[in-house]
């Protein structure tokens, strides 16, 4: 049957006279079908097959992009994403390119590209776009650290904790793992004391603790 559909989708596409949108909207509501029932790889085969290789129809990509996201393919959805942006900027869409950003930051985030994830998060805060919410501020600022960038993710904690008291514990461990890797085990040491001070039964900070005095030791044996 999905093959049928794809055989179909084909045909539509490379039908002489049909109409661009109702070709498009076929193959999207094939692949909603399929989606709804669970069948992500048939309904990526579809909108594929329906592409044909082009990155020109701003639905196509955003649909392609939510599939491959359900399906947890991070980098292909976020190249989706990006491809939606770029068409919709082509096509003179304003109003919705940032959620899309927004979105193709978090799917580099989870495939491990952090450098592209900092670059789509930085477009996310450029004049007009809204601001990020409190994870995405977390998760930009985890990847500054992970590319190095750490005066840039030290920014980016300031305003978490500006902002809100819940996720202090979060900032916490951040601000504890970054001094790790950097080699600076004072500062280390001093915010996970701080923080066991407030969270005394807080196991992840138990076990900062523990590296802490293990680098230490691995330190002094070196010496």
């Amino acid at each position: 049957e999905v093959d049928s559909l794809i055989e179909n989708v084909a045909a539509e596409r490379d039908a002489e006279f049909a109409d661009p949108a109702t070709r498009e909207s076929k193959a999207l509501l094939a692949a909603a079908e399929l989606v709804q029932q669970g069948h992500y790889a048939s309904a990526r085969r579809i909108l594929m097959t329906m592409a044909g290789g082009s990155r020109e129809n701003p639905g196509l990509c955003l649909a392609l992009a939510r599939v491959n996201e359900a399906m947890e393919k991070w980098a292909d959805a976020a190249v989706w994403y990006a491809a939606a942006d770029e068409a919709e900027f082509a096509s003179g869409i304003s109003e919705t390119r940032p959620r899309w950003r927004r979105q193709r930051a978090r799917c580099h985030y989870r495939s491990g590209e952090y450098r592209p994830a900092c670059d789509a998060w930085g477009m996310c805060l450029e004049p007009g776009d809204r601001t990020l919410s409190m994870g995405e501020l977390i998760e930009y600022a985890d990847s500054c650290m992970r590319i190095d960038d750490y005066e840039t993710a030290q920014s980016l904690l300031d305003q978490v904790s500006a902002r809100s008291s819940g996720r202090l514990k979060d900032v916490q461990i951040l601000r504890v793992t970054w001094a790790l890797r950097r080699g600076d085990l004072d500062s280390a040491e001093v915010a996970v004391q701080a923080a066991l001070d407030e969270w005394t039964s807080e196991p992840r900070f138990q076990r900062l603790a523990e590296l802490i005095e293990t680098a230490r030791s691995a330190r002094l044996a070196e010496s």
